[in-house]
């Protein structure tokens, strides 16, 4: 009897043993579906602020954002409009840059020349023959509710006194006035880590298109680099 609980307890064991041996044969059949529904993916705006993980600043990147605080650049100045601004910057993008275009508002002392605007039809006239005789544009103002003409700006007051001197043919009535002149500066900076080649070929196109552009190396701004300070 012995013998024979013995024999089946083995054959048990051999069947057991077999079964389990098979099903770890078996593959699941998709396991990316599986996959699939266990991922849930979520917006930040969708999670509690408190479950967020937040990592720890690194120090590389310590110093990429020292970079875009302040870093060489390549500054083209002496740009007055916004729209040569944007057309300069659009072509360095088309290049693969990445330029930035800053604003600045310039507010300087000057002096006008103005000559009141008389009123009887007749003497007009004959100031307007002059001033257009002597190369000036008729341009008409008006300064503390009269009627004036400006004759022109000037950027310091030896200059604009040498200039009513000249016309005193034209009117002993000319007048200088000190105002303040604001205007706005254009500028479009790149981070100075590009390629050398590229920016001379760049500069050299610019430089016949604008006559007046300025180029120069700074330490600039808010400047984005692929290169991280050492």
């Amino acid at each position: 009897m012995r013998k024979w609980l013995l024999i089946f307890l083995l054959l048990l064991n051999v069947i057991v043993f077999f079964g389990f041996a098979m099903r770890g044969q078996e593959t699941p059949a998709r396991p990316d579906v599986e996959v699939e529904q266990a991922f849930e993916l979520r917006l930040v705006s969708e999670v509690a602020p408190d479950s967020l993980i937040k990592i720890a600043e690194q120090p590389e990147q310590r110093d990429i954002q020292a970079w875009f605080v302040e870093g060489a650049c390549i500054a083209y100045e002496g740009i007055k409009e916004q729209k040569s601004a944007d057309d300069i910057a659009g072509f360095m993008a088309e290049q693969g840059l990445s330029p930035i275009i800053l604003m600045q508002t310039v507010t300087a002392e000057k002096y006008q020349m103005v000559v009141t605007v008389p009123d009887e039809r007749e003497a007009r006239l004959t100031l307007e023959s002059r001033l257009q005789a002597n190369g000036i544009t008729l341009i008409m103002a008006n300064i503390n509710d009269e009627a004036v003409y400006l004759i022109g700006s000037y950027a310091s007051a030896g200059e604009a006194e040498n200039a009513q001197r000249g016309l005193l043919s034209v009117s002993s009535e000319l007048q200088l006035h000190k105002v303040l002149d604001t205007q706005r500066a254009f500028s479009v900076q790149l981070a100075d880590d590009v390629d050398r080649n590229l920016i001379n070929k760049i500069n050299d196109v610019l430089k016949l298109t604008y006559e007046t552009l300025k180029i120069e190396k700074k330490v600039c701004k808010g400047l984005a680099s692929t290169k991280p300070h050492q």
